[in-house]
This record gives structure tokens, C-alpha cells and sequence, in this order.
């Protein structure tokens, strides 16, 4: 795929909310990751001959139980927002940040922070990919033996989108499932901007100038294994000025960490995560999954 590198950017001040259609059984295209079944993405079974070492699990951790990552633990870089775990010197890397920006504050953090030294491919991940939420259900079923051989599999370039994919269309506003407001919506800050001007603010510098949009594929939890090359289509500069804007916003569960777990994917793999133009007349769509609660 050919390198990707945005517009020049322009200084914006921080202030990017929208809407989703879940498509549990879409699958993404399969240059870039494996099929899916029943929505959930699977690896494809060709065994890997990469070191392991060329593989490292980015977590944003808030009070989750950490024994799931016992197998790997030297391979993780852990990104805590809550209690610290008892035993820290196990993993590759600990770090303590504010409790703020959701995943997306940590994975930026990350991406910063190690811009030159990126491992050949970052798993992505949260606190703890299996359990139920708050009735939002496990981001995936794979055990993470499974997820860390698909991600040494990965060539150069590519993404692996891991969990249930979705669609996302409504770029007006995301409307929130009532049931989803009860359960969890009661802390959160709701966005300045539209995801519209979010968009448009991250890809064109400004969220004045409107960039076409249509739909963008994802996966609900922001789980991601992505290469250093998907990564550096955009150069730190860029990945900078994203990660100021929440370091800015200083919420905890800001919308635009909402905006960016539907964004993710089309940030990685632009090629890939965004769907040609919608002909005219096409509705907007509008269903949801209930990670974020969408309306259906």
C-alpha cells in the first residue's frame, strides 16, 4: 500500500459527535486481515516463523486483572490509569498516566513516545479483552496465544482489526442507546465537534474545511495489531498534535475517545477502513453496536 501522509496541519484549538451501523458480519478485506466469523475476526492457521520478540502488547489498564498477559508479560507495555498491579517488574515497560483521553489518550501516548523504536508490530489492547463490561459483551474470543500468532504473521504494512466488526456512517452524531446511557453514559463529556468536524479537524487541520466522508469500518473495542510501517504513514508530528488535543480536554471519558475507537481503523488502514463514496439518494444508515450503545 502506498504511504499515506496527511494534509499540512494547521493549529486548531481543541474541541472536536456521531452515530454507528454495526455490521457484525463484515469482514475486512482480506489483503489486510484474516476472515471473520460471525463477526468475530479469526487468524488465518499458517504457523509463524517471526521471533516473538518482534511483537509487543500495548495495554491500557485502569483496575483490570492482569494474569491473562502472565504468558507474555515480557513482551507488554502496561499503561495504568488505576490501582498498580502488585507485581509491575514482569512487563516490558509500566508506566502510570492520568486518568483521561480512555484508550485512545494511552495508544497516543504510546505512539509518541516510542515513534522511532516501534516493535515490527504493537497489539493494541485493553484492561482485559474477555471480560463482560457492564453488560457490554467481551471485545473477542480468541485467547491471546491466538492474537499474538496472528500478529506475527502480519507483513509489513498491514493491520489486523481483532474483535466484532462494525460500520460507522452517522457522522452527525452518535445517537446512544437509552439502555447504554443507564449502565454507563452518566460520565460522559459530551464533544464540542460533530465526528464530522472531528474528522475533519484530524485529516485536513481544521474542522472548517469539511473533508467527504461516507462510511468507515472498525472494530468495537479499539483492539488493533498494527505494524510500525501502518503507524508511521502518518509522521509524529501528526500522532503529536492528536494527542494534545485530549492531554487538553483532561476528561476522563471524553465523546472524542468514542469518535476514535470508529476511527482507529481508518486511521491504521485508510485503504482499507474506508468504504467508497455512498451513491446518491443512500440513507445514512444509523445502526449500532452496543459496546457504545448506538442506536439500532
Amino acid at each position: 500500500m502506498a504511504a499515506f501522509v496527511p494534509p499540512a496541519l494547521r493549529s486548531s484549538p481543541p474541541s472536536p459527535p456521531s452515530t454507528s451501523k454495526a455490521s457484525p458480519n463484515l469482514t475486512p478485506d482480506s489483503s489486510m486481515a484474516p476472515a471473520a466469523t460471525n463477526g468475530i475476526i479469526t487468524p488465518p492457521p499458517e504457523p509463524s516463523t517471526t521471533p516473538i520478540s518482534t511483537v509487543e502488547l500495548c495495554i491500557a489498564h485502569y483496575n483490570e486483572d492482569l494474569s491473562w498477559l502472565s504468558p507474555f508479560s515480557a513482551n507488554c507495555s502496561i499503561y495504568s490509569k488505576g490501582k498498580q498491579p502488585a507485581e509491575t517488574s514482569i512487563y516490558a515497560r509500566f508506566k502510570h498516566l492520568p486518568n483521561i483521553g480512555r484508550e485512545t489518550h494511552t495508544y497516543l501516548t504510546h505512539i509518541t513516545q516510542n515513534y522511532d523504536s516501534l516493535a515490527h508490530v504493537t497489539l493494541f489492547l485493553q484492561g482485559n479483552i474477555h471480560d463482560i463490561n457492564q453488560g457490554t459483551p467481551a471485545h473477542t474470543d480468541l485467547t491471546l496465544a491466538e492474537l499474538v500468532s496472528a500478529a506475527l504473521r502480519l507483513s509489513p504494512g498491514a493491520v489486523l482489526p481483532v474483535g466484532v466488526s462494525a460500520t460507522f456512517s452517522d457522522f452527525d452524531g452518535i445517537q446512544y442507546k437509552h439502555d447504554w446511557i443507564r449502565r454507563r453514559g452518566h460520565a460522559l463529556t459530551r464533544a464540542k465537534l460533530t465526528p464530522r468536524d472531528f474528522w475533519s479537524w484530524m485529516f485536513a487541520g481544521t474542522a472548517d474545511e469539511k473533508v467527504p466522508m461516507t462510511e468507515v469500518r472498525f472494530v468495537q473495542g479499539a483492539c488493533y495489531a498494527v505494524t510500525k510501517e501502518a503507524v508511521h504513514r502518518r509522521p509524529r508530528e501528526w500522532w503529536g498534535r492528536l494527542l494534545r488535543y485530549f492531554e487538553e480536554l483532561a476528561e476522563t471519558n471524553p465523546e472524542e475517545g468514542h469518535y476514535m475507537e470508529r476511527m482507529w481503523y481508518a486511521i491504521f488502514a485508510p485503504d482499507v477502513a474506508v468504504v467508497v463514496q455512498r451513491r446518491e439518494g443512500e440513507g445514512n444508515g444509523g445502526r449500532g453496536g452496543d459496546r457504545d450503545g448506538a442506536s439500532e
